[in-house]
C-alpha cells in the first residue's frame, strides 16, 4: 500500500528476498495501482545475490 496516501512525491520501497540462492540473479517490478484500479508495472530492477554469507568472521592471526 502507498505509504504517503495524497501526495506528489515518490516514496521508497524494500523488500528482502530470503529465498535467493548465492549468485543467482533475479528480476523485480513494482506495480502500482491507482484508485480506479489502472495498474502499472515500474522496472524491473534486477539484483546478484553474493555467493557468500552477509556475515563474515574475521580470526586473529597469533605468531609465537
Amino acid at each position: 500500500p502507498v505509504q504517503t496516501p495524497g501526495s506528489l512525491q515518490g516514496n521508497r520501497y524494500e523488500f528482502v528476498d530470503e529465498t535467493v540462492a548465492p549468485g543467482a540473479t533475479y528480476a523485480y517490478w513494482l506495480e502500482t495501482v491507482d484508485a480506479r484500479g489502472a495498474q502499472v508495472r515500474h522496472g524491473p530492477a534486477s539484483a546478484t545475490a553474493p555467493l557468500n554469507r552477509a556475515y563474515q568472521i574475521y580470526l586473529p592471526v597469533i605468531r609465537r
